[in-house]
């Protein structure tokens, strides 16, 4: 679900931003439908999101993958550029 995905990916986002971000992309939902539903999946308003993810271990757990990705990418010519 779109409201679950945008609310643990951006802890610091409340109910108004998250509306307003699905509001730029063509949903029409109110703030109290968004409350309901983070509710409904036991996530916490945007404040003790904020609080429980905003450790560096918790940080690199969520980007993992494209940290990893980062450095497979550079790939030196023969005039010595980086590609």
């Amino acid at each position: 679900m779109l409201i679950v995905r945008l609310a643990r990916e951006n802890p610091r986002w409340g109910y108004s931003r998250i509306e307003g971000e699905l509001r730029k992309l063509g949903y029409s939902i109110g703030r109290s439908t968004i409350r309901a539903v983070l509710k409904r999946w036991h996530l916490p308003a945007a404040p003790v999101r904020a609080r429980q993810s905003t450790t560096w271990r918790a940080f690199l757990r969520q980007h993992q993958q494209h940290l990893l990705a980062c450095d497979c990418f550079t790939v030196e010519t023969l005039q010595l550029k980086t590609v």
